[in-house]
C-alpha cells in the first residue's frame, strides 16, 4: 500500500513522504517558496497512491491552504481516501500544553484554555512515524475525511 504524507505547515518547507509496509520509504521533501510546483512534482513522482494523510494545520497560512486544496482536489478527482489531522493530534501524548511552530518567531499553543499564539521559538517537531501510525490506524478503521468538507485549522492573533 502506497501512503503519501503531506505537511506544508512549516514556512518554506514541504515535507512529503512515501510510505510502504508501515514505514517511511522515500522522502520527497522540498525547501523553497513554490509550494504548488513542489506538490506537483511529488504527486507526479508516485504513480499509485492508495491513501493520503495531510497535516491540516496550524501552520503557515498560505502553504497549509494551498497544500490542502491541491490534495483535496487530487483525492476527490481520483477517489483516493484522505485523512486530515492537525499538528496537535500528532503531538498528543500526556501533555497539557502542545506547542507547534507558527513561524516568524511565534508559536501556536493548545492548552486547557484553548488555542493561542505567543512570541517564542521553543516548539515540538512533528514525528512523522507517529503521523503515519495515526493515518494507518484511521485507514484500518475506515475513518476517512470527505475532501469537500476538510478545512484547515487556523489560529489567529486577536
Amino acid at each position: 500500500m502506497n501512503t503519501l504524507i503531506i505537511d506544508a505547515t512549516r514556512h518554506n518547507f514541504l515535507k512529503a513522504f512515501l510510505c510502504k509496509d508501515k514505514k517511511i520509504f522515500k522522502d520527497f521533501s522540498y525547501e523553497g517558496r513554490d509550494i504548488f510546483s513542489s506538490l506537483n512534482s511529488t504527486f507526479k513522482s508516485i504513480p499509485n497512491i492508495d491513501i493520503i494523510g495531510i497535516n491540516k494545520g496550524p501552520g503557515s497560512f498560505t502553504r497549509t491552504k494551498v497544500s490542502l486544496a491541491y490534495t483535496k482536489g487530487y483525492c476527490y478527482g481520483k477517489g483516493v481516501p484522505l485523512i486530515a489531522i492537525s499538528s496537535f493530534d500528532v503531538l498528543k501524548k500526556d501533555k497539557k500544553n502542545l506547542i507547534v511552530d507558527a513561524g516568524r518567531g511565534k508559536v501556536y499553543i493548545k492548552d486547557d484554555s484553548g488555542y493561542r499564539v505567543e512570541v517564542g521559538s521553543n516548539f515540538e517537531e512533528i514525528d512523522y512515524n507517529t503521523f503515519l501510525s495515526i493515518i494507518l490506524s484511521r485507514f484500518e478503521k475506515k475513518k476517512f475525511d470527505d475532501p469537500l468538507k476538510v478545512l484547515p485549522l487556523y489560529i489567529s492573533e486577536i
